[in-house]
């Protein structure tokens, strides 16, 4: 038998760090708030939607310098330097080669536009979609290039990308106040 999760939602006003006020939607999942419920799955994860020039960075907001996110011929595509250095890699760019690389947790990715394969660790990894360069910034397909650096990586049809360490990140069936209430998070 499935056990059906319990919601409970109310509105209250509270305060931030500065002292403006705000409204705040809570929502309970058998219990437990959805404020602690998105720290325990996005504490130490970078959230973008396509679309937006903001994300959440470990639970901090931060503008996504390099250009939006962006969804072509149903890949999601981000800022490889963006993603990369706030995730806790660097990135060096090469001029001559025209290509950037990633170093992140003992693994190399290097990459070049137009590339249908990434470099790891010196050696070739097809991908299903192109590197792209926009207004000067490397664009990587999140899922391909997220995935290589052994992170997760949790998409839905409203442009939400979040990038972290969970393995089940959210059930879109179950949890879409939870999803909504994230997505209004980077939005603000």
């Amino acid at each position: 038998i499935r056990r059906q999760r319990q919601m409970c939602i109310r509105d209250r006003n509270t305060k931030d760090a500065k002292g403006r006020q705000f409204r705040v939607k809570l929502v309970k999942m058998d219990g437990v708030p959805s404020e602690e419920v998105l720290a325990a799955r996005i504490g130490s994860a970078v959230v973008m939607i396509a679309g937006s020039s903001k994300a959440l960075v470990n639970g901090e907001k931060k503008d996504i310098d390099g250009g939006a996110p962006f969804v072509e011929d149903g890949r999601a595509y981000a800022p490889v330097r963006f993603l990369a250095e706030s995730l806790g890699g660097r990135v060096e760019w090469d001029q001559d080669t025209q290509t950037a690389s990633v170093t992140y947790a003992g693994t190399t990715i290097v990459m070049q536009e137009g590339a249908f394969e990434m470099l790891v660790n010196d050696q070739p990894v097809h991908i299903d979609a192109a590197v792209q360069m926009r207004g000067g910034r490397v664009m990587a397909p999140v899922r391909a290039f997220a995935e290589q650096l052994g992170k997760q990586v949790y998409w839905n049809s409203k442009g939400l990308l979040v990038i972290g360490n969970n393995e089940r990140l959210f059930n879109a069936a179950t949890e879409s106040s939870i999803i909504d209430d994230l997505i209004q998070q980077v939005y603000q």
